[in-house]
């Protein structure tokens, strides 16, 4: 099954990159068994998107704070934007 609903494949990825940086400017890097998790959730969405997805991990990894927040509402919200 997809972690992500069809559509929000490629925003996800950019989240994910965004919560990388977050979490290593804050001095939380996820556990072993945390990666060894979240790696089972995305790797068939990552598998799919290919190059792709390391891509919008990389834009989301160079997001400001504001920036990332911006992004994580459209996810969460996505009726809301326009």
């Amino acid at each position: 099954m997809s972690t992500v609903q069809a559509g929000d494949d490629a925003l996800a990825f950019e989240l994910l990159g965004a919560a990388e940086v977050l979490r290593e400017s804050i001095g939380s890097p996820r556990s072993d068994a945390q990666l060894e998790e979240l790696e089972e959730q995305i790797s068939a969405d990552s598998t799919r998107l290919g190059a792709r997805a390391s891509l919008m991990k990389d834009r989301g990894r160079a997001l400001a704070l504001g920036e990332a927040l911006d992004t994580a509402m459209r996810y969460a919200n996505p009726e809301t934007t326009g």
